[in-house]
């Protein structure tokens, strides 16, 4: 399974000490404020820029400056500032070093102390759209040109823990690479092979306009070949385990950045080598044409040994610990602890600890200086050398359940209490590319939809479904109220072991489809459903896969909300 659990289909600025980096991973900790983050190439029109984090206790204010340049004497084009003590959020232009008038107006104050928030703004023709935890907030015309926008400029009475702009992916795609690729570096690249497919290629390309890695699949020759550009093409390799493109289905491409070498991941495993040819450091854009229709390009910087990232509040229910990552070559263990402070002998409410050495998987805690009960699961073999993997911890109210590439792994009831957990530190025989945790937003509720509906727009909800589940279901509706028109009603039903859909038109139920190649949603189990726009129909994909179609039953320019309910712990729902 391939879990996204950040936004889809975007460029990723992360978080990481004032400097520009991009990848999926959320939480580096408390920033140190003021912080900005470079945008590569500014703004334009649909891009989305977007900003979380938790305002601080007894708070005065704080703001997100869309501004020229990382200096502070920059042009702010817009400066979103919530006032605490004003109970109201001003915008403002300033340029050359004078504001120009305010705007305060907004239909309610949701930053008041303690509060968590998702700030994202959107790029129109006309101006900003601010929505603020998933609900409209402002819009503000523009008072200079956007595409003047270099960067985002957080600073005041708040901790920001995720900041970035990510934007639809069209093709042929062609982006930047931040700081370039550098060993110990990766991209990820998800996406859907289109119908009777030809070919593509994915291509990492240097400053001089050499190609350092030309990744072919052509189906036309069941073959994958790899190449080098440097003046001229090389030699070309084809040696390949399998071919593993399969048309109108989903891939997921993980090249890493490792000694001598690109090491390339298809599907959640090993695919091939490939010697570098040139200076892997010259690398900076990359290029992917033909027949697939992109989600997501991640840019991936590994993460140094022995670090802790600080979670916001502390641990609560609903919340989950995301890593991703690649077992290294001739791994004895590694470990991922939930703890309470971030020096070396800090209490541990969870060590979970595969050990390939000893073909098991550890658990246990440790407090005051001695370490618990040990408890022990088999070893999965997704574990092994050289796999890529993605664990998910989720914590509940009696204990943390481990998922690792989508299935669950394991479950350890509490030995502390969980508010103590304010540290993820991690270590050994892996490459860390991603920790994140993902605050639980209690229930999703309906929220509205970014932007509008049109071809290749990309809905992600992740989620856990209960123990005890009955059904659950997630619509794309036409308005906020419960009794808006359904363009699609997604309802999986577990005690039926069917997936139900349907629209709702002018209150009546239409007629249901049923049919479906699988049950994928057991209870207990992390769940992915992916729904692809497209002008006649959805297309949806469940843990990976592709699962159904659905053909429009009524213009799909009218949806603009995602309600989310029923019998599943939800993660935020992601849009692109």
């Amino acid at each position: 399974m391939a879990l996204i659990i950040t936004d889809i289909r975007r460029k990723y600025y992360q978080v990481e000490g004032n400097e520009e980096t991009s990848s999926s991973s959320t939480s580096e900790g408390e920033v140190m404020k003021p912080y900005n983050v470079k945008l590569s190439g500014g703004l334009h029109i649909g891009q989305q820029v977007f900003v979380k984090g938790c305002v601080n206790s007894e708070a005065d204010r704080f703001h997100i400056n869309l501004q020229t340049s990382k200096s502070e004497d920059a042009n702010v084009l817009l400066h979103f500032n919530p006032r605490q003590s004003q109970n109201c959020v001003v915008r403002n232009t300033r340029v050359d070093g004078g504001w120009q008038e305010e705007e305060r107006e907004g239909p309610d104050f949701p930053f008041s102390e303690g509060a968590d928030f998702e700030v994202r703004i959107l790029v129109r023709d006309y101006g900003y759209e601010v929505f603020v935890n998933g609900k409209f907030f402002c819009s503000y015309n523009h008072r200079g040109s956007f595409e003047d926008v270099k960067a985002v400029s957080v600073h005041g009475d708040a901790q920001f823990y995720e900041i970035g702009a990510f934007d639809k992916l069209n093709m042929p795609y062609t982006g930047w690479i931040p700081k370039k690729m550098k060993e110990g570096r990766a991209v990820r690249i998800r996406g859907v092979v289109k119908p009777d497919p030809y070919r593509f290629d994915i291509n990492l390309l240097c400053s001089s306009g050499d190609n350092s890695f030309h990744f072919n699949p052509r189906w036309d020759q069941n073959e994958i070949v790899r190449n080098a550009n440097l003046g001229g093409w090389g030699g070309e390799e084809r040696e390949a385990p399998f071919f593993p493109f399969q048309a109108e289905e989903m891939f997921d491409v993980l090249i890493t950045a490792v000694e001598g070498k690109y090491r390339v991941y298809v599907n959640g495993e090993y695919f091939l080598d490939f010697d570098y040819r040139c200076d892997v450091n010259d690398v900076d854009r990359i290029a992917i044409n033909g027949d697939v229709e992109l989600i997501q390009v991640e840019f991936m910087k590994h993460q140094a040994k022995h670090h802790y990232w600080e979670i916001p509040h502390s641990i609560s229910p609903g919340d989950c610990v995301v890593v991703k990552g690649v077992v290294k070559e001739g791994a004895d263990r590694f470990h991922i602890n939930l703890q309470q402070d971030r020096h070396g002998d800090s209490p541990i409410a969870l060590h979970f600890n595969p050990r390939q050495g000893q073909d098991t998987i550890v658990h246990n805690h440790f407090q005051d200086g001695n370490w618990g009960e040990e408890e022990r699961c088999d070893f999965d073999s997704a574990l092994g050398h050289n796999k890529p993997f993605l664990l998910v911890i989720m914590a509940t109210d009696e204990d943390y359940r481990v998922f690792l590439n989508g299935k669950k792994l394991s479950v350890f009831s509490h030995r502390m209490p969980m508010e103590d957990v304010r540290f993820v530190a991690i270590d050994g025989d892996a490459d860390f590319y991603t920790v994140q945790v993902v605050k639980n937003k209690g229930p999703q509720g309906s929220q509205l939809i970014p932007g509008e509906m049109v071809d290749d727009r990309w809905i992600t909800v992740c989620g856990v479904v209960n123990n005890d589940a009955d059904r659950f279901h997630i619509n794309l509706q036409c308005g906020e109220p419960s009794e808006a028109d359904i363009a699609l009603h997604f309802n999986p039903r577990m005690s039926q072991d069917c997936v139900v859909r349907n629209s709702l038109e002018n209150g009546g139920w239409q007629e249901e489809e049923r049919d479906a190649p699988c049950m994928p949603f057991p209870q207990g189990e992390i769940f992915e459903v992916v729904f692809g726009v497209k002008e006649d129909k959805f297309k949806v994909y469940v843990n990976g896969h592709r699962f159904i179609e659905y053909s429009h039953r009524m213009p799909r320019e009218r949806i603009t909300h995602v309600t989310c309910e029923g019998d599943a712990a939800f993660l935020p729902v992601m849009f692109q």
